[in-house]
């Protein structure tokens, strides 16, 4: 119960902080990248610090395989959403399934793949490299699509500025960042169970 209501008070001050700072104004400049950065890295890392943490480990051995898998089904609805929002101008065409992100892929695999996960090994570890590179794939477009950015091309399209308000700056530091941690506490608990089955199949006690 302790651990959960720490999560839980973790998780709104994390959502009110990243929300204050996108109300706060501070990157409404005309290049924003340069501002951003620190924010993206912080959401990066503290997905991945946290997914190799003690929190990440203990969801990680205490939930069930499948589970971990199937929560990742909730990028459906925002591919639905990113999808609306290209076709009515709102961010790039690059940021929908219709241009360069498939990250519905992924999401139709954790609907697939949850049910007979605990049974599967291969077919988790293809889920986490397929919902990986996608996850890099929307970095790079973010890259491709942020004015400011090195890899900035304008192309006649909308710039990508979700971050820079809200409700849109929690695609970034819940849904996305969610993602990263979810594959990462998905990734601790296969190598355990890896580590674990090793030793029993070669026929050694396990310590």
């Amino acid at each position: 119960t302790r651990a959960g209501l720490l999560a839980a008070a973790g998780s709104v001050v994390w959502v009110a902080a990243t929300g204050a700072v996108s109300t706060s104004g501070v990157w409404h400049v005309d290049e924003p990248w340069a501002r951003l950065m620190p924010y993206l890295a912080t959401c990066l890392l503290l997905a991945i610090g946290l997914g190799l943490s003690p929190v990440g480990r203990r969801l990680a051995t205490g939930v069930p395989v499948g589970l971990l898998v199937g929560v990742q089904a909730f990028r459906l609805p925002l591919e639905l959403v990113l999808h609306d929002w290209a076709q009515v101008g709102t961010i790039p065409i690059d940021l929908s399934y219709l241009g360069q992100n498939f990250d519905v892929i992924p999401a139709v695999l954790a609907l697939a793949i949850a049910p007979f996960a605990a049974r599967s090994r291969w077919a988790v570890l293809l889920f986490e490299l397929i919902g990986l590179a996608m996850l890099a794939n929307i970095v790079r477009i973010v890259q491709l699509n942020v004015p400011g950015s090195p890899f900035f091309v304008p192309h006649g399209e909308p710039p990508l500025l979700l971050p820079l308000y809200v409700p849109t700056t929690w695609i970034v530091s819940v849904c996305v960042t969610g993602a990263i941690f979810g594959h990462v506490v998905l990734g601790v608990g296969r190598w355990r169970a890896f580590r674990a089955s090793a030793p029993a199949q070669a026929g050694v006690p396990s310590t």
